[in-house]
């Protein structure tokens, strides 16, 4: 029977991402750690994402001035609202750009979850806009916000199980600060959630496949999300004359 090649390319691309990740480890520097698994991760989402989405780390802003926290991977269109400002290589991303935002830990935990809901959180408190676009029938619309993916990426778990009720528990905990959609926890497994009033459901994927699993659930609610809407980039002009 002719090997599965697609297995063999994801097997692969597992490999080498958790070989990068575990170079982190050489370091007694806990910043060093994160910044390490930070740039593995942002690396290896710009090398697999399709070109219409970009990937930087930095701030997000909106067109009142106000900014979010530092986020570790914002995962931005490249399409309908490209304006990125760039301060002395800081990146600040308009919020009508975001599909996506993720913070990079090295384990899974209860402040970890608390800490990645609460970025999110700085992020969905900002003010989007939205130009309407021609249609093909010539009909002018603006495009319905459908909000953004907000994650967490580790290289293990601190719980064992790693996602049983202790997880469950701190992702509902938070879920009234920021919902966390999707998560990977590179040596145990993978997870996406949905929320309900009283419990958060998980679906997780075996260890084995964590980083397959992920990649193929983000690229499933990006794709959900559909294109970003049209940026007015007159509300942040006037915003910079005041």
């Amino acid at each position: 029977m002719e090997d599965n090649k697609v297995k063999q390319l994801f097997a692969g691309l597992q490999s080498n991402l958790r070989t990068s990740l575990g170079l982190s480890a050489i370091h007694g520097d806990p910043n060093a750690k994160g910044d390490n698994s930070e740039i593995s991760w942002r690396k290896m989402l710009t090398n697999n994402l399709p070109s219409r989405y970009k990937v930087d780390a930095g701030f997000v802003i909106d067109c009142n001035g106000a900014v979010s926290d530092s986020i570790d991977i914002i995962i931005y269109d490249s399409f309908y609202s490209t304006y990125v400002f760039n301060d002395n290589g800081v990146m600040y991303v308009p919020v009508e750009s975001v599909y996506a935002v993720i913070e990079c830990k090295q384990s899974l935990d209860k402040g970890h979850v608390e800490y990645s809901a609460n970025k999110a959180a700085s992020v969905k408190k900002l003010e989007r806009t939205s130009l309407p676009i021609s249609q093909m029938n010539g009909e002018l619309v603006a495009k319905v916000d459908k909000g953004f993916i907000s994650g967490v990426l580790t290289t293990s778990s601190a719980w064992k199980p790693p996602f049983g009720d202790p997880l469950k528990s701190a992702l509902f905990e938070y879920s009234g600060v920021a919902h966390l959609d999707i998560g990977c926890c590179l040596e145990d497994g993978a997870f996406t959630t949905k929320y309900t009033d009283s419990s958060v459901e998980l679906e997780i994927s075996q260890p084995e496949e964590a980083l397959v699993s992920f990649y193929i659930n983000l690229i499933t609610k990006l794709q959900q999300l559909g294109n970003a809407p049209a940026i007015d980039l007159s509300k942040y002009y006037k915003t910079s004359q005041q």
